[in-house]
């Protein structure tokens, strides 16, 4: 007979090895963060990429897909960067979510890569790129706290 583990009656006992550690609130704020903030700029560059590029394309007949750039092209190029970059950091968010070190370091990439389109941006910038400078700053600090890092550490210890 088997005896219930004592956090959940309902719940098969334990097996073997160490439990899970417990998850840093750092970490979840910086997930939770991501993943709140990611899909703005992701449909943005699906906004920018199927109605600006492709529609002023279409609009021009198409001349300017490869040759020299124009207003179509750069909101082209920007808005499948923009996808590209959200959704990879949406990914990463999950990957770190679950302690993962190589999701932290590409996430700290990504925040740099977004810091220096905001910081480039600024002087024309009509939004609140200084409150998504402050975030990306907060996101990369609180995934390298203390608390985070041991947390990323015993994740990979358990590991098989």
């Amino acid at each position: 007979m088997t005896v219930p583990h004592p956090s959940n009656p309902y719940a098969s006992p334990p097996t073997g090895g160490h439990p899970a550690p417990r998850r840093p609130g750092w970490i979840v704020a910086a997930s939770i963060l991501v993943w709140v903030i990611a899909p703005w700029p992701l449909l943005y560059g699906l906004f920018a990429t199927f109605i600006g590029g492709l529609g002023r394309m279409l609009d021009a007949g198409g001349s300017r897909v490869f040759g020299t750039p124009g207003p179509a092209t750069e909101t082209l190029i920007i808005g499948i960067a923009c996808v590209a970059v959200s959704s990879l950091a949406i990914v990463l968010a999950a990957l770190l979510w679950q302690g993962r070190n190589g999701a932290r370091i590409g996430l700290t990439a990504t925040a740099l890569v977004a810091a220096v389109a905001l910081v480039v941006r600024l002087p024309e910038a009509e939004g609140s790129p200084i409150l998504g400078l402050a975030l990306a700053v907060f996101v990369v600090v609180a995934m390298w706290l203390p608390a985070s890092s041991r947390y990323i550490r015993m994740r990979r210890a358990l590991r098989p």
